[in-house]
């Protein structure tokens, strides 16, 4: 869960990031990987279209939901962000 966002103009012009988008390649589909595209924009951005939405990752171990995670867990502050995991209870 994320309890901030960044109060920033989105600027296209800078969309480079190889290894993401090999890692993404390698792991998904054309049409899953726009789909992950949007939930990380939503999750930088506050919009006033009411519109919520949660990401429940499931998949075979090893498969990278966790990597994921923890590339969007960086981008914030430490206290901005938690992960819930199975263990979770």
């Amino acid at each position: 869960m994320v309890r901030t966002y960044i109060d920033s103009e989105f600027e296209l012009d800078n969309d480079y990031a190889p290894l993401l988008d090999q890692y993404l390649k390698f792991q998904f589909d054309d049409e899953t990987i726009e789909f992950i595209y949007f939930m990380i924009g939503r999750l930088m951005t506050r919009l006033n279209d009411k519109f919520d939405f949660m990401v429940l990752l499931y998949g075979e171990g090893g498969s990278g939901k966790s990597l994921l995670m923890n590339l969007l867990k960086y981008s914030f502050a430490s206290d901005q962000v938690i992960i819930l995991s199975n263990s979770h209870q």
